[in-house]
């Protein structure tokens, strides 16, 4: 007896489950079909002489259930345009203003959606990065530690001490290579996936003279660390040596 009722129990709560999902497909369709009625159905007269698009939509609007979306990046609103529909469906409207325009457009319901006819291309096709290695040397063999930076950016890298370097640029780039007293290069990466660089020594850098404590040295020649100081705003009038005159103004003074 109890097994019957179990039975009889189960098969009620399964024929209660059809019957709601009956009842949602039918009113999905039911609801598919009013909306399709009602763009059918629906009458429109719109006339416009050199009228911007929003002004266009919005009689379309005042006269229906239909409301309209668009981006504002994608879609002139201001764009001027003619048209002159009398007793038509939103379609044969749609369809005009398309025709005027170039736009696409996608019924929903009592939405519609406007798009622009050119997708405009992703800012990752447009920017697609390529690897490019290369090795960097001066005319005694590779430089270590030179810079080899994407112009205009952060993007940059350095050489190993076998003067390589690799970097990942977009194929419109442009590459600056840069070390202490050589001339800097730029270099268009364009279709290269390999650039080899030869750096020349800036003469005239190297032949600087800098004044030390000690005396005069050329730039090609210090190894120590210089520091200048200005005395024009240095108060030396009002100091007892020039240690004091220096103090706060390089470091270690």
């Amino acid at each position: 007896m109890n097994n019957q009722r179990i039975v009889v129990s189960l098969n009620l709560k399964r024929t209660i489950k059809i019957m709601k999902l009956t009842v949602l497909m039918l009113a999905v369709c039911l609801s598919s079909v009013v909306a399709s009625t009602y763009a059918q159905t629906t009458t429109l007269n719109v006339s416009a002489k050199n009228e911007t698009l929003e002004k266009v939509l919005k009689q379309i609007e005042k006269q229906s259930e239909f409301l309209f979306f668009y981006n504002l990046e994608e879609i002139n609103k201001n764009e001027k345009i003619s048209i002159n529909e009398k007793n038509a469906n939103i379609q044969t409207v749609l369809n005009a203003i398309a025709a005027k325009t170039g736009l696409k457009y996608t019924i929903k319901d009592r939405h519609i959606v406007l798009t622009s006819e050119v997708v405009p291309a992703s800012p990752a096709v447009q920017q697609q990065e390529r690897k490019v290695t290369g090795t960097v040397n001066d005319a005694f063999g590779p430089v270590a530690g030179a810079n080899v930076i994407q112009k205009g950016t952060t993007n940059g890298t350095t050489t190993d001490m076998d003067g390589n370097f690799s970097i990942e640029v977009p194929a419109n780039a442009t590459l600056q290579i840069s070390f202490i007293g050589y001339i800097p290069q730029d270099i268009a990466v364009k279709n290269q996936s390999v650039i080899n660089v030869l750096l020349k020594e800036d003469t005239q850098a190297l032949e600087e003279v800098v004044v030390v404590g000690y005396g005069t040295m050329k730039k090609k020649d210090l190894t120590g660390a210089v520091a200048s100081v200005k005395m024009d705003d240095t108060p030396v009038g009002t100091v007892s040596s020039i240690s004091h005159a220096l103090a706060g103004k390089a470091a270690g003074l």
